[in-house]
């Protein structure tokens, strides 16, 4: 029976808790949902349930053609020679106080001897170089006419001297560095001519390369900005019109967990529902009571029969009187009386009743009220969705105007300039200048030509008169070759005498123009730190202002407090930074971005939400018909506890008859015999089926008993649960929906924040990144200009003087080697003179020039 009892419990507990749960998954499935938006959208951005915005990468647009690279082509010691030389003569740098003090009008002629000695070095290097101008030719002129008269070597005469041959091999080496170290400057005259031609190419491209940077640059800064303006702009539009279709789901929803749970809604509906498993349970158990009484009165009426039968038996063998020695009979009657027995009927309609009405449904019913809260918040926010889409709406007009002034950007900063045309123009100039330039090179290559020419007599003269000569061989005895590496020896110097004034003049030319450009353009432009502009623009206002005026401010904001200086310009420019910040856009009353920033003026989201006013005191969560239905069950329950079955403890017979039958048996009256089988018969038929009637009847109602025993503080407590919810929502509902409403204006306000500090970023550090201004500086300025172009200048002078200052010790030594190489007339010689050529007679041998001891004028070379 106790399991029994158990399983049935099992069973309840089990159709409670699914039709419970079954019931709830239907009134859930009603509620709103979170609106469906593409995510991520076309660009990558996407958001979470939560409002949460990952915003895409802002696209970096098309890549720029020019460049800030540079390559020496390995001639960086040449040009740092030259850079150092030219320092050396323009010690003093940039002149900044020179400059300063003849802009305020404090220069005084008394201080023009202090800046030419600033420059004296300049100077210096110039007149020393007009002097070898006219000075060097005059020198070959004398040197030549002195060997037309038979000196400095003219006569082919050579003394004798032990030291001879030690002297031509220190000639020769010493000779031999002064041709490498002038072929090396040879070449490099040849490479900076050819990479002065390679400049002027690269310096159009670079220019070409440039106008159309800038056409990208403005390409890319406006699909940037319709990027952030526009679509970021519209996936934040669609993420707030979907938080706000979505308000039943995102405020209704969170009201009514917060109310079920503040208020104990939850638990007051969970208590009510359980109350139809003990109705359940009641039904059964007061059905198997009531099916009881009816079969315990059934067999009790037999048994009360068969009780009376057996007694008049046995009152008939004593033939009415009492027997002598017979067992006592007066206990054969009912030890209860069953018509005592409670009736249930009233009970048990009464629960069927109950039963039929469907506590569930009418508790479900109740509870549905109360889970329409996010519908009802859905249907009472209309109105304030639409005033919010209306003034999103408004507010995307502020930034529209944004978008559409980046659109005309690029015709606005262009204004009439016409970059086709002026790409045209440059290739145009550019190849007309390759044509005339082609003249320079040649120009350029015949000069080198004459320095390959030179440097080459040079070398062929040393190679044929070290190749050619012995030192065993007697000067008169040398041979062709020896003497021609003589002869080439001073046709280099010849050419040396010819040429070196105009080698010189070319060189004093270009230094003069390359020196003063490489010291007071191309270095201050290379500073790393622009001081130049610092200097003259800003501290100087050589363009206008005063004081700590901007110039750059009054000429692009009318306002010349606004500190944006052309250095800052470039060097932010240089470090990647968008052009808003470089430029000081916040300052451009055109490119005003406040309509952005402060949204809340136009876009009033905590004004509306927090105007919403959902009336939930209305709702009814103790209907009338549940607390009917609770009261009927109470006064239902009440009455069955009420129910008395104390008579089941009495004895089922007065008396025992199977010893009242064996009793029976022991007399001796015959008659008595029939009787007490008609006993055991009783015993075993109708006392057995009564006494197991009542015994079970006995514990189904105390089952009923304890099972309705806690239905009635339940039903109690249920009620005044539901009391005190709906107490609740009359005095806290609206509050609770006014929180959240709070809570779902942050939300909607942490997406426009998010918005709006997405798009200041991408304006501040990624949108429109200068980077092509610097590479304009850059490229045709520092580099294209000064690295290329007067480096490669710079270098060509250099790479001349660097030859002539090795022409000069090489006519020297030229000059005394071609004595050792040539082929003498004759020899003087104090111990044994030789002559030139055989003489017919030894009279020849002794005439008036040769003779021993001897030694007139033809003892000199």
């Amino acid at each position: 029976m106790a399991v029994t009892r158990m399983m049935k419990t099992k069973q309840k507990l089990f159709a409670v808790l699914l039709t419970y749960a079954s019931l709830l998954t239907s009134a859930a499935s009603q509620d709103p949902v979170l609106a469906n938006i593409q995510s991520p959208d076309s660009v990558g951005n996407s958001i979470d349930d939560q409002g949460n915005i990952t915003w895409a990468d802002i696209p970096q647009g098309d890549p720029y053609k020019a460049n800030a690279e540079y390559s020496d082509g390995g001639m960086g010691p040449l040009f740092d020679f030259a850079r150092s030389f030219v320092n050396t003569c323009l010690q003093k740098g940039f002149p900044y106080d020179l400059i300063e003090k003849v802009m305020n009008g404090h220069f005084d002629m008394s201080e023009v001897q202090g800046v030419a000695l600033d420059y004296l070095g300049y100077g210096a290097a110039i007149v020393v170089g007009l002097l070898f101008i006219f000075i060097f030719p005059i020198i070959g002129c004398c040197f030549c006419c002195c060997r037309c008269c038979g000196n400095c070597g003219g006569k082919r005469i050579q003394k004798d001297n032990p030291s001879a041959s030690c002297k031509r091999k220190i000639f020769g080496v010493i000779l031999l560095l002064l041709v490498v170290m002038t072929s090396a400057g040879m070449v490099c005259v040849f490479v900076s001519n050819d990479r002065m031609t390679t400049a002027l190419s690269k310096f159009g491209d670079t220019a070409v390369d440039n106008i159309d940077d800038i056409t990208t640059f403005l390409d890319n800064t406006i699909e940037q900005v319709k990027h952030v303006a526009g679509d970021n702009f519209n996936f934040t539009k669609k993420a707030i019109f979907r938080d706000l279709d979505s308000l039943g789901y995102l405020v209704g929803i969170p009201v009514r967990e917060s109310i079920g749970i503040s208020g104990g809604v939850s638990a007051a509906f969970s208590s009510a529902l359980a109350l139809q498993g003990d109705l359940d349970s009641a039904i059964a158990d007061l059905n198997t009571v009531f099916n009881q009484i009816q079969y315990l009165n059934g067999s009790a009426t037999q048994l009360k029969s068969d009780l009376e039968a057996v007694k008049n038996q046995i009152d008939t063998a004593c033939n009415g009187s009492r027997c002598t020695g017979a067992p006592d009979t007066s206990g054969l009657s009912l030890g209860f009386d069953e018509n005592q027995l409670p009736d249930l009927q009233t009970d048990k309609s009464q629960l069927d009743s109950l039963k039929t009405q469907n506590l569930t449904k009418t508790i479900l019913e109740a509870k549905g009220e109360f889970d329409s809260v996010p519908e009802r918040v859905q249907n009472e926010t209309a109105t304030t969705v639409e005033n919010l889409k209306s003034q999103v709406d408004s507010y995307s007009k502020s930034v529209d105007p944004m978008i559409n002034m980046t659109t005309d950007l690029k015709s606005q900063a262009l204004g009439s300039f016409d970059l086709n045309s002026m790409q045209s123009q440059i290739e145009s100039f550019t190849k007309d200048v390759t044509v005339y330039d082609r003249y320079r090179w040649y120009a350029g290559i015949g000069l080198t030509s004459l320095i390959i020419l030179i440097v080459l007599l040079l070398f062929l003269g040393l190679t044929c008169g070290v190749c050619g000569s012995s030192a065993s061989d007697l000067p008169t005895e040398r041979g062709c070759l020896s003497n021609c590496g003589g002869n080439l020896l001073m046709g280099a110097v010849c050419l040396i005498f010819m040429f070196s004034w105009l080698l010189m003049l070319l060189t004093t030319l270009t230094f003069i123009i390359g020196a003063p450009l490489e010291r007071f353009v191309c270095q201050p432009l290379s500073d790393p730190e622009l001081t130049i502009f610092t200097k003259l623009f800003d501290e100087m206002h050589l363009l206008g202002g005063s004081g700590n005026d901007s110039f750059l401010g009054q000429m692009l904001f009318q306002d010349p407090s606004i500190d944006l200086t052309v250095a800052s310009i470039l060097k932010d420019c240089k470090s990647g930074k968008a052009a808003y910040t470089a430029f000081k856009l916040e300052n451009f009353k055109d490119f005003n971005i406040t309509a952005l920033v402060d949204y809340k003026s136009s876009l009033d989201i905590d004004g509306q939400l927090n105007g919403i006013n959902v009336d939930l005191s209305s709702l009814t969560v103790l209907t009338p018909e549940v607390h009917s239905q609770l009261d009927d069950f109470s006064s239902t329950v009440a009455g069955i506890q009420s129910s008395n079955f104390d008579m089941l403890n009495n004895d089922t017979v007065g008396t025992n008859l199977t010893i009242l039958a064996e009793e029976l048996r022991n007399t001796s009256l015959p008659g008595l015999m029939s009787a007490a089988d008609t006993l055991d018969s009783i015993a075993n038929g109708s006392y057995s089926d009564t006494n197991n009637a009542k015994n079970n009847l006995v514990g189904s109602s105390n089952s009923l008993q304890s099972s309705v025993s806690n239905i009635e503080s339940n039903i109690g407590a249920v009620v005044d649960s539901l009391n005190n919810t709906q107490e609740y929502l009359r005095n806290n509902g609206s509050e609770a929906v006014k929180t959240e409403a709070r809570n779902f204006a942050h939300r909607l306000t942490a997406i426009v924040d998010s918005f709006v500090g997405d798009a200041l970023y991408g304006l501040e550090n990624e949108i429109g990144r200068c980077t092509p201004i610097y590479n304009i500086y850059t490229s045709m300025l520092v580099n294209g200009f000064c690295r290329y172009t007067l480096d490669a200048l710079n270098g060509f002078w250099f790479s001349i003087g660097w030859c002539i200052f090795f022409f000069l010790p090489s006519v020297i030594f030229a000059v005394k080697l071609a004595k050792y190489y040539r082929k003498m007339e004759m020899i003087d010689s104090f111990d044994n003179p030789l002559p030139y050529k055989k003489r017919n007679s030894v009279a020849d041998l002794n005439g008036p020039i040769f003779g021993k001891n001897k030694v007139g004028h033809a003892d000199r070379w």
